[in-house]
């Protein structure tokens, strides 16, 4: 992340040589969900490169090495198609971290296909997950705790 922005991840990647970069394309949306869900609409776009040659430029963007944190992430995805069609849907991840000793958990929503069917389909999807959740989730959930990654990690 870069200081002063939530709205720039950079990573590399496990196990790759690729560095990746996530830019948020435009500010978070409220989005209403069911059962006093609330989350923010984010719209992310991703650039993976190479990764030597880049590093010795990461200090010069202000993401020294010592600014870095290792985060361990273990996680469970569910792909849930729109509309009966494979080429639409949303993928709906559960995820275990761990950062400097401290554990936490993500859930995360992600749309595909067609701009048009990207909305519904994560409505939808939502709609699926949190049904089953409703007498679990008696407070719902604030839309303040809804964030990217980077927003995430500026927290830590």
């Amino acid at each position: 992340m870069l200081p002063g922005t939530d709205a720039l991840g950079v990573k590399i990647r496990g196990g790759t040589a690729k560095l990746e970069f996530k830019l948020r394309a435009r500010p978070p949306e409220p989005l209403p969900l069911p059962a006093e869900i609330r989350g923010e609409l984010e719209q992310w776009q991703r650039w993976s490169l190479s990764r030597p040659a880049l590093c010795r430029l990461l200090p010069r963007l202000g993401l020294p090495r010592e600014r870095w944190r290792t985060v361990r992430k273990e996680r469970r995805l569910v792909t849930l198609p729109y509309g009966g069609r494979s080429e639409a849907g949303a993928r709906v991840e559960i995820t275990a971290l761990e950062v400097d000793g401290s554990r936490w958990s993500t859930l995360g929503f992600e749309s595909y296909g067609p701009d048009p069917d990207l909305v519904p389909a994560l409505r939808t999807a939502a709609e699926r997950f949190f049904a089953s959740l409703a007498d679990d989730l008696p407070g719902g959930l604030a839309a303040e705790r809804s964030c990217g990654y980077p927003g995430w990690l500026a927290t830590l």
